[in-house]
């Protein structure tokens, strides 16, 4: 009995561990078959995508022709009521003339729109050029003085190197008549300068190359004005340099030669001097060249201005035009309404249309 309990008992320890494999293998199996199902999902996953998104394509493009549709739905409904409202105009004569006159009036009244911009614009371009125009003869007042300014420093500068000529001993022949035709030169130039000065107006755009060029010229003149002043200096020195020599060394040494030296110094420099102003007339009458053409475009921006106030007139005088026929349409429009009024409320009685004019006071 023992030994068939015992293997009872053993048969059922193997019966467990039977049924526990047994559970554990229908676990995986269960396992491996969800992984299997959702592989399968996963491997009809881009398939479901692209049917999802064909469909969503479908479905917005059947939107835009559904859109399309009821606006075709709707300017068609527009048309027949228009179409509609065309033949009821048309069977009444006196509402296609009020349709006609509010047609009129709207096309008048945008034209009349049209023009004020326009007058707008005018008006605004032409202040405009008026305020460069002002600020151009600020400008040109300014720097005409400043010219007139440096003008009057050249002149002193000629007058000085002339004054310092003649302050020197006579020199050869030569020297003195080629100094003298300089400085003659010089002095020529300056009046003829001084006399060719006017009153014109200068753009914006050219003022600030006007300024450094006149600043530049008020450099030159404090420059030679500093050279001549250091040279006079110098030629004093050698003179008293010289004085002192004669005194001191045995040998003498005559005058003559000393102011030959100091002459062809200063001849040297009234040369120098001349070149020097030479440059200083090329620039200005490269700046008064720039000056006539400063002119000329302001004469060319006031013959501008003078159009555009002509065009500004003939635009209010037009306004005012469509102005009258504006309010000539308007008092006709209330008359045919108060008509088509009276044809309303009077629609079953014969009404006699001579009469009818003249009662509202219309011309046949």
């Amino acid at each position: 009995m023992k030994s068939v309990e015992y293997k009872l008992a053993r048969l059922e320890e193997q019966n467990a561990s039977l049924r526990q494999k047994l559970r554990h293998q229908e676990n995986e199996i269960s396992r491996l078959s969800v992984r299997e199902s959702q592989l399968k999902e996963a491997r009809r996953m881009p398939l479901l995508q692209k049917r999802l998104n064909t469909a969503l394509t479908e479905r917005e493009e059947l939107e835009c022709q559904l859109a399309e549709t009821r606006g075709r739905e709707t300017r068609l409904a527009d048309e027949v009521k228009l179409l509609r409202m065309f033949i009821k105009i048309s069977e009444n004569p006196e509402i296609a003339e009020t349709a006609r006159q509010y047609v009129s009036r709207e096309r008048i009244q945008e034209e009349l729109k049209v023009l004020g911009e326009q007058l707008r614009s005018i008006a605004t371009e032409r202040d405009e050029y008026k305020k460069r125009v002002l600020l151009s003869c600020e400008e040109a007042e300014r720097y005409r003085d400043k010219w007139n300014a440096s003008l009057e420093e050249k002149r002193k500068l000629e007058e000085y190197i002339k004054k310092l000529v003649a302050e020197q001993p006579l020199a050869p022949t030569v020297t003195s008549s080629s100094s003298g035709r300089m400085v003659e030169r010089c002095i020529s130039c300056g009046a003829d300068r001084a006399t060719r000065k006017t009153n014109e107006d200068l753009d914006l755009d050219e003022m600030q190359h006007l300024r450094r060029s006149l600043e530049e010229e008020k450099a030159r003149s404090e420059a030679l004005q500093e050279t001549i002043d250091a040279l006079y200096e110098q030629q004093r020195g050698q003179r008293r340099s010289c004085s002192l020599e004669r005194r001191i060394t045995s040998p003498p040494v005559s005058s003559s030669e000393v102011d030959t030296a100091g002459n062809d110094g200063t001849s040297t420099g009234i040369y120098n001097l001349s070149q020097k102003l030479d440059f200083v007339e090329s620039e200005c009458r490269m700046v008064k060249n720039r000056w006539h053409a400063l002119r000329e475009q302001n004469k060319i921006l006031l013959s501008r201005i003078s159009e555009l106030e002509l065009t500004e007139a003939a635009g209010r005088s037009q306004i005012q035009q469509l102005s009258g026929e504006c309010e000539q349409l308007r008092r006709e429009l209330e008359i045919v309404l108060q008509v088509r009024t009276l044809i309303a409320n009077h629609h079953d009685e014969p009404i006699d249309n001579e009469a009818l004019k003249d009662k509202n006071g219309l011309t046949p």
